[in-house]
C-alpha cells in the first residue's frame, strides 16, 4: 500500500473490511459533492443548490474524518444521510428521468459493503422503500415536485 494510501484510507492490518470500505467510500462520497458542487457553481444553477450541496460536502468529510482519525462511525448514520441527500438530489435533478435513479445502485451497493450481513435484508428494503416513495410521490401526488431538466 503507498503511503497516500495509507494517510487516506489507514493501515489494511489495523481496520475491518467493513470500515476500510466505509472509510473509503465516505471519502469518494465527499470527493464527488466536492467535484459537483464547483460544477453547480461553474454552471450557474442556484444558491440553494449550491447551499445543499456544499453541505453535503461538510457531512461527507466529516464521516470520512470521524472514521478514519478518530476511529468513530457508524454505517446507519452514513445510510440514513446518503438516502436524504439522494432523495433531494432526485427532486432537484429531474426526478426517475435524471440521473439519481442509477446512483441509487451504487449507494445500495456501498450500504452492503459497509454493514454486516444481518442488516442487508434491511438496508435493500429502505434503500427501496426510499426511492418507491420518491416515484410514487413524483407520478402520483405532487406532479410538479421534482425540478425537470429543460
Amino acid at each position: 500500500m503507498s503511503s497516500t494510501e495509507q494517510m487516506l484510507f489507514g493501515s489494511t492490518d489495523a481496520t475491518s473490511p467493513e470500515k476500510k470500505i466505509f472509510i473509503i467510500t465516505t471519502f469518494v462520497a465527499f470527493v464527488f459533492a466536492l467535484i459537483g458542487g464547483i460544477w453547480n457553481v461553474i454552471i450557474g444553477l442556484s444558491l440553494i443548490a449550491n447551499i445543499l450541496v456544499g453541505f453535503f460536502v461538510i457531512v461527507y468529510f466529516l464521516l470520512y474524518y470521524f472514521a478514519r482519525f478518530k476511529n468513530k462511525y457508524n454505517p446507519a448514520y452514513a445510510i440514513i444521510i446518503t438516502l436524504l441527500v439522494l432523495s433531494v438530489l432526485y427532486i432537484t435533478n429531474g426526478g426517475l428521468t435524471g440521473s439519481v435513479p442509477a446512483i441509487y445502485i451504487f449507494a445500495l451497493a456501498s450500504f452492503i459493503g459497509i454493514t454486516n450481513h444481518k442488516y442487508h435484508k434491511l438496508i435493500l428494503l429502505a434503500t427501496i422503500t426510499n426511492l418507491g416513495v420518491l416515484i410514487l410521490l413524483e407520478n402520483f401526488v405532487f406532479k410538479d415536485l421534482v425540478f425537470q431538466y429543460n
